[in-house]
């Protein structure tokens, strides 16, 4: 008898339920026959389930941050409650066909959000399509990149098809990465705190930087220039990645997560731990606050990252400003004002 990822159990006399996070299914086992029976097949991503004292099922998804009612003699599920995001982070926008689409790394899937009707869809699912649960995401000129600090992974999703195409491992603890026009990728390791170059075909790599102070979210500059912001530091530097060289942009910020950089130039930053996003010019270092009171910085646990769930930010072509909310579960929208 097996399952292949059972999450959680539930005994009513003679039979054990169970929610398989990998394939969406709850099934039923009679403990004297031994024999299981498929009760209903749900979204893969369930993880727990509880029956009331009417002998109600409910089954939980992390992935749909939701809560479903299931009939147990004929397998229909009734939404109780449902978020249309999980755990926003890390996001990046784009523009197609004259909207703007921004792309979710949602913890447990990769997910599109409509910047104008703000309808969720689907990429992949953690359960089912991928194993790394995205913490980090950029996108290149070929391929979505995913970066889990919690998996220790890189994935490389192309951009046409949606598919994911290669996974490389064996980082230490990569929190973003991104991607060149000739393919190489740029990875940053919170726990190394180095700043990796990976050739296009993912054999060759070396360190470009060393001891940065938690790396958090890179963000690509003109030229041969990056940016990231150091949550330990409070800062945000420039690094010129063809010659090492690294530069002090702004210092004494209070938890610096997500970076862009708009159309107008400038470096455009979460900075949890004021709950605001603050605009910082990468020539003189100015700040200017662009946004507050923003329910954001969701709390690390005892040991865990400095930046758990980095709240992400995304400046579109128009200047629209997009941030994420790990907090709410949620997507802000800013819109600059009108001329």
């Amino acid at each position: 008898m097996q399952f292949k990822s059972c999450t959680t159990r539930s005994v009513i006399p003679d039979n054990l339920y169970v929610v398989d996070t990998a394939t969406g299914a709850v099934w039923s086992v009679s403990l004297t026959s031994k024999q299981k029976k498929l009760v209903a097949s749900l979204k893969p991503g369930l993880d727990n389930l509880a029956f009331d004292s009417r002998g109600r099922l409910f089954v939980s998804s992390m992935t749909d941050n939701g809560i479903y009612l299931v009939d147990k003699v004929t397998g229909s599920a009734k939404t109780i409650v449902e978020g249309r995001l999980a755990i926003p982070t890390d996001i990046a926008v784009v523009t197609e066909n004259g909207r703007e689409i921004v792309h979710v790394a949602d913890v447990f899937s990769y997910r599109t959000v409509d910047g104008q009707s703000g309808a969720v869809s689907d990429v992949l699912r953690v359960h089912g399509d991928t194993h790394s649960n995205p913490i980090g995401l950029s996108i290149g000129p070929k391929h979505v990149l995913l970066s889990s600090w919690f998996s220790m992974t890189v994935e490389k999703i192309d951009r046409k098809t949606g598919k994911l195409v290669a996974t490389l491992g064996e980082f230490a603890a990569p929190v973003d990465a991104l991607e060149m026009a000739d393919g190489t990728l740029y990875v940053a390791e919170l726990a190394s705190g180095n700043l990796v170059k990976v050739s296009p075909d993912g054999k060759t790599r070396s360190t470009i930087v060393k001891e940065l102070r938690a790396p958090v979210a890179l963000a690509q500059g003109p030229g041969n220039l990056i940016y990231v912001t150091e949550i330990a530091g409070g800062a945000v530097t420039q690094i010129d990645v063809a010659t090492g060289a690294r530069k002090l942009v702004a210092d004494n910020l209070a938890g610096p997560e997500g970076i862009d950089v708009g159309p107008d130039g400038k470096l455009y930053v979460a900075e949890v731990g004021q709950k605001r996003i603050v605009a910082i010019d990468p020539a003189t270092g100015t700040k200017t606050v662009i946004a507050s009171n923003l329910d954001i910085g969701l709390a690390p646990y005892p040991g865990g990252p400095p930046a758990l769930v980095p709240t992400g930010v995304a400046v579109a072509k128009s200047g629209n400003i997009y941030v994420s909310s790990d907090t709410r579960n949620a997507m802000y929208k800013l819109t600059p004002p009108t001329p």
